[in-house]
Formats: structure tokens, sequence, C-alpha cells
């Protein structure tokens, strides 16, 4: 019996290289949706075997997957077994034949191949966990070293002395903010790319691992399989990065033309009356952060290629490499900030903007070394003809396996450019393009209304005089966010990658997992939030009414804390399902009574200040009803998703039951 081999992918930054092949039987394969007994060819007659599905090994750096024509995963996982014929799961069915055998023997064996099955679960579930943890642990340090870049801005900037210290700390904080939040739309550019690129590498590999299986393939070809089984994910990232490089443009040009226009739009007018009255200059601020806005507006472009560059390592289930070049980044910034800001030997001190540089260039050294790892990756071409001359310079046995890969090689022996460039056509560029758009679409529209009820709540908080405590809590609920996304990072790359290898079933128990571990995480989250309740407002304020004010917000902050979790990890099972019209769906589905909340809060404040009562009163009844509506909101975002995954048979991740169910109702 012939079956699926594991991956010969070649080393990443944590790839594991699998031992030697053995030469094994030949033979067809077919998938079998649960452990079962079947008639299996073998010779000229058959025999009676049980059969059904095994999760593969995962290793730290990509999961073992089970390839569509297999039943029961690679040769090396079998042979590592006690019973290379056993299903992953002991069989009830199994067990009781055996019992029924007349053998004297058959409790005793029958019980030592239940634990053998439950020791070759445990193991299966210490290496899912190790692949998760081997994604989720850089990938919590890459997402908490993005807003250091901001951190480090603040803190130099805040040692700034003399007149104008408050004007330049104020005008940094709009500034950000705008650039933050003008950042934050694209980011729908990591969240495609990453799924897209998963699947289809693991598609290709399974591919390229069936037809070695039926012996297609030689020893001089599988050499060269890997630059192969990329090319569909190098035109992907070829096609992000064109998108990247021209939003990036564009917003640097809007930024720079709209700088005025767009800082007050962000309530510069606001701040500025605001501060007239408190012996801050208004207007010295304004142009503090206009400079700082305008220079900083100059790494749209290389900002946007290192979010391509993220997803694609994600999509490479590589989230170590981000993390080192964006620590390097940070390295960089911390050095220039002093130096540009205050000044140093023949460098003058240049303030606010000094900070805007020392990160547009951290920010820019990011994006080269970015872009030439991943032209080493074979993701992106290199100097101009680089990929070119290297794909015409394959071996005759390349252009062979690529050609029967996709079936498309020609009576002369050549291939369509599976490897090549897309750039060598407009039409490669826009066929790159068509299943990022799609999905850009989805999520931008996704994420512009999660910012809008973000923004209301905001609104609705400082409408009621609620903003200071209300920015305490959002602070809170923003830094247990990036501990708690990086599973979201781990599921999506794992689920991408096993449904691009057409095994549901690995899909599956990667989610399970991550769902498992994102509900223990969120609730030791939730009780540290809980247990430090009194002295985190310490952190951020010493005003007691501040700090009293918080205690009520967040205890529900505490109690959201598993929730979120689950809620950020079911976003990205569904990502890297490629489900973004749905995810989209959900967001406005969630968002929709989140909003009619909101909308209360204000209502209610306009009436407890026209019946006389307490500003306190007020402002702590608003702050209360802001944050339930945002409980609403993840309410509503977990209950979707959870249909979704659970109970929908259409969706890209159902359980066979449902999606048979689903079948018979649509009359299939």
């Amino acid at each position: 019996m012939r079956c699926a081999a594991v991956s010969r992918a070649p080393l990443t930054a944590a790839r594991i290289t699998p031992g030697p092949r053995e030469r094994r039987s030949r033979g067809r394969c077919a998938r079998v949706s649960a452990a079962r007994w079947v008639d299996v060819p073998s010779g000229p007659g058959t025999r009676r075997s049980l059969v059904g599905h095994t999760h593969a090994c995962h290793a730290p750096s990509r999961p073992g997957r089970l390839n569509q024509r297999s039943l029961g995963g690679s040769a090396a996982s079998r042979r590592a077994t006690s019973n290379p014929h056993r299903s992953r799961r002991p069989s009830a069915r199994r067990f009781h034949r055996t019992r029924a055998s007349g053998d004297t023997d058959g409790e005793a064996v029958s019980t030592s191949r239940a634990k053998d099955d439950d020791g070759a679960r445990e193991s299966d579930e210490g290496s899912l966990d190790a692949a998760i943890f081997a994604l989720a642990l850089p990938a919590v340090a890459s997402l908490l070293l993005d807003p250091v870049l901001g951190v480090v801005d603040t803190a130099f900037v805040g040692r700034i002395r003399g007149e104008g210290a408050a004007e330049a700390l104020g005008g940094l904080a709009v500034a950000t903010a705008v650039f933050n939040f003008s950042f934050k739309l694209f980011n729908f550019l990591a969240e495609v790319t990453g799924p897209l690129v998963a699947s289809q590498i693991a598609a290709a590999e399974a591919e390229a691992t069936a037809l070695d299986d039926a012996g297609t393939t030689t020893t001089n070809t599988t050499t060269n399989t890997t630059t192969t089984t990329r090319a569909e994910a190098a035109e992907t990232v070829r096609g992000a990065m064109t998108l990247a490089v021209a939003l990036g443009i564009f917003a640097c040009v809007g930024l720079e033309l709209g700088a005025d226009s767009v800082l007050r739009w962000s309530g510069a007018d606001g701040v500025s009356s605001g501060v007239a009255n408190s012996g801050v200059d208004g207007g010295n601020m304004l142009r503090q952060a206009e400079a700082y806005l305008r220079v900083r507006a100059l790494s749209a472009p290389a900002a946007l290629i290192g979010t391509v560059a993220v997803g694609a390592y994600r999509g490479l289930l590589d989230t170590k490499t981000p993390l080192l070049v964006s620590g390097a980044a940070n390295a960089v910034n911390l050095v220039m900030d002093p130096v540009l800001i205050f000044g140093f030997g023949p460098v003058p001190a240049f303030g606010v903007a000094g900070a805007a540089a020392a990160t547009t260039t951290a920010e820019w050294i990011a994006a080269v070394v970015f872009w030439k790892m991943l032209v080493d990756e074979g993701l992106l071409p290199g100097m101009d003809g680089e990929t070119r001359r290297r794909d015409q310079s394959q071996s005759q046995s390349t252009t062979e396996i690529s050609g029967t890969l996709k079936g498309r090689t020609n009576d002369t022996g050549a291939t369509d450019n599976l490897i090549g460039s897309p750039g060598s056509s407009i039409a490669g560029w826009f066929g790159a393009l068509k299943p990022l758009a799609a999905g850009s679409a989805s999520q931008l529209v996704r994420t512009l209304i999660l910012q809008a009820v973000l923004l209301r709540a905001t609104a609705e908080a400082a409408g009621a005089g609620a903003a200071a405590p209300h920015q305490i809590c959002v602070q809170v609920w923003w830094v247990t966010l990036f501990a708690l996304d990086a599973l979201a990072v781990a599921a999506q790359s794992l689920v991408a990658s096993s449904l691009g290898a057409g095994d549901m079933v690995s899909a599956r128990q990667a989610a399970d997992r991550c769902l498992r571990w994102a509900l223990a995480t969120g609730t030791a989250v939730g009780v540290g939030i809980y247990a430090a309740g009194p002295a985190l407002p310490g952190v951020f304020t010493e005003d007691p009414s501040l700090i009293e004010s918080t205690r009520g917000p967040l205890a529900l902050v505490a109690s959201l804390q598993p929730l979120n979790a689950a809620v950020f990890v079911g976003d990205g099972v569904l990502q890297g399902a490629a489900d973004f019209d749905y995810l989209a769906m959900a967001m406005a589905a969630s968002a929709a009574p989140a909003i009619v909340m909101l909308g209360a809060v204000g209502v209610g404040a306009e009436t407890g200040v026209a019946q006389g009562a307490a500003a306190e009163v007020v402002s702590a009844t608003a702050l209360q009803g802001v944050w339930r509506a945002m409980a609403a909101l993840q309410l509503g975002r977990a209950g979707t998703l959870s249909w979704r995954y659970w109970f929908d048979g259409r969706s890209p991740v159902a359980s066979r039951e449902r999606a048979d169910e689903a079948g018979k109702e649509n009359g299939e």
C-alpha cells in the first residue's frame, strides 16, 4: 500500500528535514473518511483492513499533512508505530474482533494496543503543541515589537526640556494616531497573503508527493521540486508586493499633500481648542504634529512591504524571521532616536521630526532586508532578469516534473512559466492580484467596521466625560490582545497549510487545539487582570478618582479575556480557510447591536445631564455602558464564528458530518 510521504520542503528558520525515503510497494490509495473496514486491492486479490484518518506528526516548523489520496499518513509515521496497520485512535470494532477470535491473550493484546494508541495520541498532541508554540511565541514577540517603535519615540520626545516640550509630546501623539490608523487599514495584506501562501505551497507539495509516490519522478527531479512547488505562492507574494508598493505610495502622497486636513479631521481642531486655556500653545502642537507626520509618511511603502513580508513568512510557517528583522529595526530606531532628536556632534537636533526620521529609516532598512530574504526564498524577483536566468538554467528533469505537475508540458518538453516571474507579462501580475483582491476587499470592509465601532466607543466615552478612564481600559485591552492574537497567527498558518494539502482532519485538529490553548490562555490572562485590577490603573495615572472609575470596566475586561482569545483564534481559523467574505458579514452582524447600544449610551448621558445628575454618576454609567457594548460585540463575533465552525455545513472547515448534511439539503 502506497501512501503520501512527508513533504520534502527545504530548511527555513526552523524547518525539519525528513530522513531518507525507503522504497515501498506499489499500489493506489484512497482516502477514507473515518476508521472502518474496507477491501483494499493487494496483488491478485483483496485483503480486509481497518483504515482511517491519522494525524501526521506536526514538526515545529511545518505540520505533517495527510494527502488527499492517503489512508494513514506517511511511511515514516507508520513505521514509528508499533503496529503499522493500526489507525491512530483505537477502534472498538478491532477491539471486539480480537476478543472474539478465540485468542487466549486477546485481552492483554488489546490493552497493549490501547496503551500504544494513547501514547501515539499524546505524541501527536505534543508535536502539534510544539508546532503551535513554535509559531505563536515568536509571533507574540513580533506583535509586541510593533508598538515598541512608538513607545521609544514617546520616551525620548517626552524627555525634551524647555519651552515647547509639552507641544512636542502632544503633536507626537496626534500624528502617531493618524499614521497608525492609516496603517491598520492595510493590515489585510498580511491577513490575506499568509493563508494563500500556506495553502498554495501545501497543495503543490501534496501534488508533487503524489506524483513521487506514483513513480513519476526520479532522484534527479526531486532536488528541484521545491522551486516548482513555490511557483504559485511566488505569484501571490509578487502580486501582494505590487499592491503594497502601490498603496504605500498612494498613502504617502495623500499624507504629504493633505497632512493639515488629515490632522484636523483626526480631531486636531478639538485638541487646539481644548488646550487654549491650559498654557499649551495649540498652534505649535499642530505644527509639531505636521512635522512628524510629513516625515513618517515617507515610510508608508516600507511599512506595507513589511506587512506583506510578515504574511509571506507566516505562509512559510516561519514567525521567527519576522521577529528577528523587527528586532533589528527596533535596535536601529533605539540608536538613532536620541541622536536625531537631541543632536550629537555635527548632527543638529531635529526634535519631533528627528524621531520620525529614525523610525522611517528603521522601517526602510527592515523593508530592504525583508525583500532580499524573500528573493532568497524564491518568492520575489531579484535584480532584473535574475529570476528568469535562474529558471532557464533548470535541468531538463525539472522541466519534466514541473510540466507533469500542471499537465502543461508541450511537445518540445518546455513548460508554461511555472517558476518564472509573473512580471514577464502584465497578465501575470493581474493574475497574481486576483485572489488577493477578492480576499482583501472583504478584509478591508471588516477592518473598517471594527474601527468604526472602536471610534464610536471612544467618542461616546469622551462625550460623557469618561475619556481618561476609557483610555486606561483600552490600553489594558490592547496589551492583552497582542498576547492572545499570537495563537490566531498559529491557527491561521496551520489551518491554511493543512487545507492546502487537502487534509480537513488535520486542519480541524489544529483549530481545536488552538482553541483549547486560547481558552486556557485567555482564562489565565483574565485572572491576572482581575487580580491586578487595583494596581493596573496606577501604571497609567495617579489620580484617585480615575483609578476608582476604572474598577468596574476593568473587571468586565478581565471577564472577557477567554471570550476574546476564542474569537481571535476563530478569526485566524477562518482566515486560514480563506473565508474572508463570511468574516466581513459576521463582523457587520456583530457590530450592529454594539452600535445600537453605544447610541443608547449617548442618549442616556444626555438624559442624565438634563435631569441634573452628578457628572461623576453620568461618566461612570456611560463608561459601563460603553464596555457592555464592547462585550456585546465580542459575544456576537463568538456566536457567528462558532456557528460557522461547528454547525454550518457550507463552511470551508466544516466537519464531514455537517458537510454531508449540507450536501443532502442542496440535493447533491
